[in-house]
């Protein structure tokens, strides 16, 4: 009859794999290795990223001025200048003219198909032509350029 072997998981083999041991009165103890260090840099590297990609992007809101009541139509519908405008001309806060209207493309920016120097080259400036000629009447485009809309442009 074939004899099994014994194993002792008390010796240094339950200490190397960083399991429970007991001592000789049955308490139970978690012995500690290297690989606590590497576990405790890992989730510090972890909440590091987490906190640098979350202040990113909440670096990326601009705040936008108060309404001004529109004094040709007397609705409170939110009414740019074009200086007001020129003012936000790179990524930090790049607002955008189309046909009229106003929009903040600040968050469009690192999600544009065609790459960000295309929405770039357009902060703070009527971006009608450039727009149009590179998107025509496409459905696609004016949907998800609306999102983005933040007032008219005024006289």
């Amino acid at each position: 009859m074939a004899k099994w072997p014994t194993v002792s998981f008390a010796s240094t083999t339950a200490a190397s794999l960083g399991a429970r041991t007991f001592d000789s009165a049955g308490a139970g103890r978690l012995w500690h290795t290297e690989n606590v260090g590497f576990r405790t840099v890992s989730v510090l590297i972890g909440i590091g990223l987490i906190v640098i990609v979350g202040g990113t992007v909440l670096l990326q809101r601009t705040e936008k001025p108060a309404p001004i009541p529109s004094a040709v139509t007397g609705d409170s519908a939110v009414i740019y200048s074009m200086e007001e405008v020129s003012k936000h001309k790179d990524a930090t806060s790049c607002w955008v003219t189309i046909s009229g209207n106003v929009y903040d493309l600040t968050g469009w920016i690192p999600l544009h198909p065609g790459g960000r120097a295309a929405i770039l080259g357009l902060c703070g400036t009527d971006g009608t032509a450039a727009f149009r000629g590179q998107h025509g009447d496409a459905k696609q485009q004016a949907d998800i350029l609306a999102t983005y809309q933040i007032g008219q442009l005024g006289i």
